[in-house]
């Protein structure tokens, strides 16, 4: 007999800052923000496990309460996507009174079967994250899933053109410091900077941007409804292994003779082995290359740099393209590896000078994502952002999810949750991912 897994709203409220907290204010779009106008929402959960002292009630009212008073300095938020009434031009606005959606929810679904790394079904996780309740002009959606005698989980939903994923757990971590340790404690993070002034666009990136999405048939990312069949799991990196495939991209690099073997980076190497496992997995015979994406900060990469603090979106894609059946063929590992390691080579040396040139047909390329010109995997998540040091007062989280790869052929790539290498979270077709599994661990022996 299957075992149920349903989840019962309990209630639905609205959110906002503190009433008259903050002025109203709009934020214009920086050219970075545009680059993700059309991109999919980004959506985690966050697992915690309860104790016999925990309150379910009380911590309930503690998180409420918390995101309120986050909002007040995270307000664009709480605030809409919108047409300027000056310009016309798209924009954050935020008005007195804006509010976010906090669902409180309760769940029977096997808690510990949630957070292992197994394969499970894709639609229980996507029980457990909020849509936007309204997708055109919303920008954050939270919901808290109780299950009883268990734990609980915390579902994010954010836009993408408002935030990147520094910028999202700089909200979240915000708001789990004030639920643990009031307002104004030492371990809040740094005050937001909202100043659009510090991102340049000389080349008038902007507008190009807006021209290229509007000459798109189909949102960034966008690949149609996930399978019914489609599973999520989690596949961990840890440090032995990622020096074990170091090992093996050595061995598949051709020698050279007085040659010194690159310092390639373990997150070169990690997304190397994924892409192949992929690649092998699906066994697809219609393309020729194989595309995979990853994103790369630019927060310090401008003279000035634009602050760390800075809240929106400061990432530019990075797109690898290599011949398939070299990437599926026995020195895969290297090819891979070798042209992820030369793109991360090439941001670094290249500064915000490149990258403000190079813009030609940027947005189109992301939108080949499941298109005809061929799959692209995308890397919607950096093990550099850091999710498990997210504590609301209950202890680190026993679990985190990337579940907005459902869809898109994307993968999440976070640090370890015990501080040893990476996890890799995917969602695949049930066979494709057993295959996957199969041959992810056969090229680690």
């Amino acid at each position: 007999m299957a075992i149920p897994h349903r989840v019962k709203v309990l209630n639905t409220c609205r959110v906002s800052p503190p009433p008259g907290s903050v002025a109203e204010t709009s934020l214009p779009l920086t050219f970075f923000d545009v680059i993700w106008l059309q991109s999919p929402s980004v959506q985690q959960i966050f697992f915690y496990q309860l104790t016999e002292s925990d309150t379910t009630s009380h911590f309930l009212n503690s998180l409420k309460l918390s995101l309120s008073l986050a909002l007040r300095l995270f307000f664009p938020l709480a605030g809409t996507l919108s047409p300027s009434p000056k310009t016309g031009e798209l924009e954050i606005r935020y008005k007195d009174g804006d509010s976010v959606q906090l669902t409180i929810a309760e769940s029977d679904s096997d808690f510990e079967f949630l957070t292992d790394d197994r394969a499970k079904e894709m639609a229980l996780l996507k029980q457990l994250v909020p849509d936007l309740p309204n997708s055109d002009s919303d920008l954050l959606s939270v919901q808290v899933t109780v299950f009883p005698n268990s734990g609980f989980s915390i579902g994010v939903s954010i836009r993408h053109v408002a935030a990147d994923g520094t910028s999202t757990m700089q909200f979240v971590k915000h708001w789990a410091s004030i639920c643990r340790f009031g307002v104004g404690s030492s371990s809040a993070e740094s005050v937001p900077v909202y100043d659009r002034a510090v991102v340049p666009d000389p080349n008038g990136l902007n507008r190009t941007f807006l021209e290229q999405q509007q000459k798109g048939d189909k949102k960034v990312g966008s690949v149609g409804r996930a399978r019914a069949d489609t599973v999520a799991a989690t596949f961990v990196l840890g440090r032995a292994r990622i020096e074990r495939l170091r090992q093996r991209v050595a061995m598949a690099r051709p020698h050279v003779n007085g040659e010194k073997l690159p310092d390639y980076s373990p997150f070169s190497v990690a997304c190397a082995h994924v892409w192949v496992c992929l690649v092998r997995a699906r066994a697809e015979s219609g393309s020729k290359t194989a595309q995979f994406k990853f994103d790369s900060g630019c927060r310090g990469l401008f003279d000035p740099p634009i602050p760390a603090a800075y809240f929106g979106n400061c990432i530019r894609p990075c797109f690898v393209r290599v011949g398939r059946a070299d990437l599926a063929g026995e020195n895969g590992i290297w090819v891979g590896c070798e042209a992820i390691w030369g793109v991360i080579q090439g941001v670094k040396n290249g500064g915000d000078d490149d990258f403000l040139e190079e813009t030609d047909g940027l947005i189109e390329r992301l939108m080949e994502m499941g298109g005809a010109g061929g799959r692209l995997d995308w890397l919607s998540w950096s093990p550099k952002i850091g999710v498990y040091g997210v504590d609301f007062g209950m202890g680190r989280p026993t679990k985190v999810e990337v579940i907005s790869m459902e869809g898109v052929g994307a993968m999440s790539l976070m640090e370890g949750r015990d501080g040893d290498g990476f996890e890799v979270g995917l969602a695949l077709p049930r066979l494709e991912m057993e295959s996957f599994a199969s041959m992810f661990e056969e090229g680690l022996e």
